[in-house]
């Protein structure tokens, strides 16, 4: 009975053993599952195939600078001047008659003073709407200086709507914020994920072109569209314009280190005679298995994103050329110019393809298309 009972015992153990080896097995496999297959950072994709890339052609890493781009301006630089109206109390008081007075009032009230640009400018627009609406009745009829005075007032504001825009676009929190520097450049977001950005870009592109005033005889909208609020608010949540201009600077970088070293490869030792070695062979394997399946897939989503954001910026921008900017002007030059991030980036992507053309078709092994 007690031999039993010990043996009864033991087989409990090993199945309470078991069953934590298979606990643990599983575990372990999920998590190499969700490192595998989960998002990597640019660092560690780049890292990964430099590394890669000099062990098997034999050269060294070259050395890397900081992979940055130009700072996004600040608000200062960027923030037009608008016209402060003041008002005594008398004419304070005779908006009651255009039923204007509640919006002085709650302009300067102290939740006034601190509310987002997109309201101050909503506010303007229904001010300008109101007022016009009472110049052209007959409210002021008895009262011609009081018509003179909001005539001026609306003529005023309705200069300062293109400045005002601006300052809710380029000049704004939200845009400042999704275009912001990440430490280290994560996956770029993919082509689909992108599409929600390009139409709040859009969407602002569209309604700041109705505030462009230089047109005498052009009307303005009775209130902001409620779509500008909800654009900013979706560019206020992320920072993919920043992750994409990052991850391009990361890529240039890194694409011409990879180049360097590629060109530096011997072809005649490498493959003697135009015949492919056995390291030749293995380069070819790695540029398949590494770099065609996973880091021009990244560099792909990065392309498929980079051009809708540059074509989005620049509308935005060119929806605003009434106003003067040096400085949002030398930063778009250097991320989409002739000579920015953008181009220097396409070009980092040719001389990279080139590199890799010398040293596959000295050997013979040239893709011609994936099997």
């Amino acid at each position: 009975m007690a031999v039993s009972t010990v043996n009864t015992s033991r087989e409990k153990t090993k199945r309470v053993v078991l069953s934590a080896q298979v606990l643990r097995g599983g575990l372990l496999a999920i998590l190499m599952l969700v490192v595998g297959c989960g998002p990597q950072t640019g660092e560690a994709l780049w890292q990964d195939y430099l590394t890669r890339l000099a062990r098997l052609t034999g050269e060294p890493i070259p050395a890397a600078d900081t992979a940055t781009r130009a700072q996004y301006p600040r608000q200062r630089e960027l923030t037009q001047p608008v016209t402060q109206q003041r008002t005594g109390l008398l004419r304070y008081l005779a908006l009651t008659d255009c039923d204007l007075i509640h919006l002085v009032s709650e302009r300067n009230s102290s939740l006034g003073r601190v509310q987002a640009g997109s309201l101050r400018l909503q506010h303007e627009l229904q001010f300008i709407a109101g007022a016009e609406h009472c110049l052209s009745g007959e409210v002021l009829e008895d009262n011609p200086d009081m018509a003179q005075w909001l005539s001026e007032i609306v003529a005023e504001k309705r200069r300062d709507l293109p400045a005002r825009g601006w300052n809710i676009s380029f000049a704004g929190p939200e845009v400042a914020r999704f275009f912001r520097q990440r430490p280290v450049p994560a996956t770029p977001p993919l082509a689909p994920h992108w599409q929600t950005n390009q139409s709040a870009m859009a969407t602002l592109t569209q309604q700041i072109v109705l505030l462009d005033m230089s047109q005498p005889d052009k009307s303005s909208p009775a209130e902001l569209n409620p779509m500008v609020e909800r654009a900013l608010e979706a560019l206020d949540k992320n920072s993919d314009g920043g992750v994409l201009l990052d991850a391009m600077a990361l890529a240039q970088r890194d694409l011409q280190r990879a180049a360097t070293m590629l060109e530096q490869v011997n072809t005649e030792r490498l493959c003697p005679h135009g015949r492919a070695s056995e390291r030749a062979r293995n380069l070819h394997s790695m540029f398949y298995s590494v770099y065609a399946d996973r880091v021009q897939p990244w560099l792909a989503d990065l392309s498929r994103s980079a051009i809708p954001l540059a074509d989005s910026t620049q509308a935005l921008r060119q929806a605003q050329q009434g106003i003067v900017s040096p400085a949002m002007d030398d930063w778009l030059a250097r991320q989409f110019g002739d000579n920015g991030l953008l181009a220097n980036y396409q070009q980092a992507l040719n001389h990279h393809s080139r590199a890799w053309q010398r040293v596959l078709g000295a050997c013979g092994l040239m893709p011609a298309g994936r099997r």
